[in-house]
């Protein structure tokens, strides 16, 4: 290569690194291909990364292809971890390991380190048992901080769900030993999973107080959620209460909301109606996208419960126009039931309706149901039988079961007896 190319090449790459770093996805491409272009074997893995952006998976293939048949390393071995992690997306697990074990036996550490690490994922994905413990285990061994560390945690986890809880215990304290500032508060947040599970309800107490004590901000806030659920499920009401509040104040999106909800159920269980109200509304302004449906839908019940049906129409009308996929039709069913007790035949059709159009497995076979039996109370009995029908065609086996039986009944002129829908908390 020419000083002169040595140059084209230099200000190509630099071109395409600015680029990629501002999301700038085709010029980055371009750039990179000028480089690959003016001799710069290198950069064909930049040119892959670029393309698998662009989701170019087949032309980043070659690009990763082409620089490993050059030989160059330690590019060449690290284009064969970003191929084998693409024949691994595709479903080719064969090629994707032999593509990692050919990477660990490169003689740079971060690159065996991260060949390794995926080829543990593979066998995740396999369900490889020895395989993971041996790969996961190469990862560790390399030192490379990062990767030992995230190894750890994902071996930890791995082993923990095929049932091997003392396995994974060493593996997640291993990571927790590393300092590492993110995967050592993950790892003591699993801890306390782990143990919480196993109902070592102290150790669990301490490893979470660990994770919240490292402030992290990921970790903290989902520990002082599930630390107050530990707290709950002892009867430590007055901890989990302010636990949850912590939660709360963290600001985190998920922890925050589910804190928010789950405070709720509590005041609401413990008999502080107008508390567990605050905090489901509180809930519902989070708008996080499955928190505050559900909270909603919640909110509405326990307004009904309470003889509120103005505020609980309106929280099932909120749940049902955020859209959810399962607290929609869910509310919508429970709306139709409240407004049927009211005389209001028109608005609870509408509202079984909406339950029925949301193609919800479960609640659009129950919204047809009960749009069944408000046809046959007000009288109109072919319209009944043709949403029994429908009904009776649904997958889920218990309102078929019950519909089938309305249906005889309807055919044959007799009345059957007995509950259609159950209203509360099913999914």
């Amino acid at each position: 290569m020419s000083q002169e190319e040595r140059s084209e090449a230099k200000a190509a790459l630099k071109a395409g690194m600015e680029a990629f770093r501002r999301g700038d996805w085709e010029g980055a491409k371009q750039a990179f291909q000028k480089a690959v272009d003016s001799q710069d074997k290198g950069a064909q893995l930049n040119l892959g990364q670029a393309l698998e952006r662009l989701e170019d998976a087949e032309g980043a293939k070659r690009a990763y292809q082409r620089l490993i048949d050059s030989g160059q390393e330690p590019e060449g071995s690290m284009a064969k971890t970003n191929l084998g992690i693409l024949l691994l997306a595709e479903g080719d697990l064969a090629g994707a390991e032999r593509l990692f074990r050919a990477a660990m036996d490169s003689g740079d550490k971060h690159v065996r380190s991260e060949a390794a690490f995926n080829l543990g994922a593979a066998y995740v994905k396999q369900r490889n048992v020895t395989g993971a413990k041996e790969a996961y285990g190469r990862a560790i061994e390399t030192a490379n901080p990062d990767t030992a560390a995230e190894a750890a945690v994902s071996l930890g986890d791995f082993l923990y769900e095929v049932g091997d809880p003392r396995g994974a215990r060493e593996n997640l304290e291993r990571a927790v030993s590393s300092g590492h500032p993110d995967w050592s508060p993950k790892a003591l947040f699993d801890l306390g999973v782990i143990l919480a599970d196993q109902g070592s309800v102290k150790e669990a107490e301490d490893s979470y107080q660990r994770a919240i004590d490292s402030g992290h901000p990921e970790w903290r806030p989902l520990a002082l959620l599930n630390l107050a659920n530990v707290f709950r499920r002892v009867g430590e009401v007055e901890r989990a209460r302010q636990t949850y509040q912590e939660a709360i104040e963290s600001g985190h999106p998920y922890s925050a909301a589910a804190a928010q909800f789950d405070l709720g159920t509590l005041l609401r269980d413990t008999g502080d109606g107008e508390g567990a109200i605050e905090a489901f509304r509180g809930a519902i302004a989070l708008a996080h996208p499955d928190i505050s449906p559900s909270a909603a839908f919640t909110l509405g019940q326990l307004l009904e419960d309470r003889g509120e049906t103005i505020g609980a129409k309106d929280a099932y009308k909120q749940a049902i126009s955020s859209g959810h996929p399962y607290f929609a039709p869910q509310a919508a069913v429970s709306l139709g039931l409240l407004l049927e007790n009211e005389g209001d035949v028109e608005g609870a059709k509408s509202a079984f309706q909406q339950a029925i159009d949301s193609g919800h497995p479960d609640w659009s076979a129950r919204g047809m149901a009960a749009l069944g039996v408000l046809l046959d109370k007000t009288g109109d009995i072919e319209g009944a039988k043709l949403a029994y029908r429908r009904a009776a065609e649904s997958p889920n086996k218990e309102v078929a079961a019950v519909v089938q039986r309305r249906l005889r009944s309807l055919e044959g002129g007799r009345p059957v007896l007995g509950r259609l829908l159950r209203r509360r908390g099913q999914k």
